[in-house]
Formats: structure tokens, sequence, C-alpha cells
């Protein structure tokens, strides 16, 4: 049943997207905030770490980019780097 709603709603989210000019930076901090608030509900890094992965085989390219750079990320972020701080790292935002 999880796997079902995060597949909607990755649909829909990537739907508004698609409706707008939207960067890779966007996008990345956008997932970037989703990752953090697993973060912040206590998600195990496999838990956080197979919703990245259905990311990237859902399709979003974006997706496959931040599960190669998944351990710097979880890092990054449990120590209170902002998802815009992140994202230059991993460089898709300037």
């Amino acid at each position: 049943m999880t796997k079902y709603l995060v597949a909607f709603l990755l649909f829909v989210a990537l739907f508004a997207f698609a409706l707008t000019d939207v960067t890779d930076c966007d996008l990345c901090k956008y997932y970037l905030k989703e990752i953090k608030a697993n973060i912040d509900a206590k998600a195990t890094e496999q838990q956080i770490k197979s919703r990245v992965e259905l990311w990237c085989r859902g399709g979003v390219p974006l997706g496959c980019k931040l599960l190669n750079a998944f351990g710097y990320i979880i890092q990054a972020l449990k120590s209170q780097k902002t998802p815009d701080q992140v994202c230059k790292a991993i460089k898709l935002c300037q």
C-alpha cells in the first residue's frame, strides 16, 4: 500500500512540475525536503533509500542522480545542511 501511495504522490508531483518551468535545482530541493522530512520522522536510511530507488526506477532521472549521492545527502541533511546547500554541493544547483 505504501509503495502505491508513494508512486501516486510522485506522479502528482511530477505532473504539477510538468506544468511549470522546473529546473533540476528546483526538483533537487523538492526531493531533498522530502528526504529531510523522512529523516525527521525517524525513517531508517534503508527506508529512505528504498524511496529514492523508487524515484529512480519510476523514471525520474534526478532520482538516479540522488541515489548516486545518497550517502552524502543523508550525512549532510543529518548534520543540518539545508536542501539548498546539499543541492549545490552535488552540483544540481549553482
